[in-house]
């Protein structure tokens, strides 16, 4: 095995209702058979990322997204963006998370909706909890697009038990509160 530098996507729950989410530079194991070619890519996406150059970012997310075609329980995508924890539906979800918590631009959060509505198409509706942080993604994709019953809706679905949901679970009470409440579920600089 060879020690391979890669930028994985964290989300790290600091405390009701906030969420952080980054790139952070960590060593992965490169294992015979296993792709550790999304280095450089994932280097360039980041990069566009700490910039705010969303659009950079969106432009060229998109391509991969063309050219490496994200499958139901697949890696390829993932490997290529450098996201090493989850398969390619948990890469497109994060990165559209990271849009949506960091971007105000519509145009690149309509893209975000379309990776997390195709990050929703490529898993199982109960998944370790990844369906119903996905669900919560879209949610908040349509919240901050003005699409408000939508995402009221949508908010609503993390709670059901039928998708892996908690209907006591407090952080997604909180968010739906705030959705209810018109207050925003994303950083406010």
């Amino acid at each position: 095995m060879k020690l391979v530098a890669a930028t994985v996507t964290c989300t790290i729950i600091l405390a009701v209702g906030t969420f952080v989410s980054s790139r952070a530079q960590v060593m992965i194991l490169a294992q015979p058979g296993v792709a550790a070619d999304g280095g450089a890519l994932a280097e360039e996406l980041a990069a566009y990322e700490k910039a705010g150059e969303w659009m950079r970012f969106a432009k060229r997310l998109e391509e991969v997204i063309h050219t490496r075609k994200p499958r139901p329980g697949g890696h390829g995508f993932a490997d290529s963006v450098g996201v090493r924890l989850g398969g390619d539906a948990w890469a497109l979800n994060s990165m559209a998370w990271d849009v949506f918590w960091s971007c105000n631009d519509k145009e690149i959060l309509t893209k975000a909706l379309g990776w997390s509505d195709l990050s929703l198409r490529l898993q199982p509706t109960n998944h370790d909890g990844e369906y119903v942080q996905t669900v919560d993604t879209r949610a908040n994709l349509l919240y901050k697009l003005g699409r408000v019953d939508e995402a009221i809706a949508e908010e609503r679905r993390t709670l059901e038990p039928a998708f892996g949901g908690n209907p006591n679970d407090s952080v997604q009470l909180e968010i739906v509160k705030k959705m209810q409440s018109g207050v925003p579920t994303w950083p406010v600089k």
